[in-house]
């Protein structure tokens, strides 16, 4: 979708490659991910993200996402640099030095 629209310059055969040489697989739209998308709040307006989102939440997965709305998202998150950090409800995690 971000390659048609212009948000992305890549080849997608490319990423098809590189994402079955990592070991990643495809994801099908389920009725499960439409059902937790009806329950997604909308913090933002992109609805592919929202979908992603959805997907994450009802397969129990990890988002992977730099955008800096995903914060606000009640779903288990990781950027591409950093291991994955919980969420709930939206709230951000806070981690304390005094342990």
């Amino acid at each position: 979708m971000k390659v048609r629209v212009g948000k992305l310059k890549a080849d997608i055969q490319n990423i098809l490659a590189e994402m079955q040489e990592q070991g990643f697989d495809l994801l099908a739209i389920a009725p499960a991910h439409l059902v937790a998308l009806g329950v997604l709040p909308r913090h933002h307006g992109d609805p592919w993200d929202h979908l992603l989102i959805a997907q994450a939440n009802a397969e129990d997965a990890v988002f992977v996402s730099q955008d800096s709305h995903t914060p606000d998202y009640p779903v288990m998150y990781m950027a591409c640099s950093e291991q994955a950090t919980p969420r709930a409800g939206g709230a951000p995690s806070s981690a304390s030095s005094d342990s």
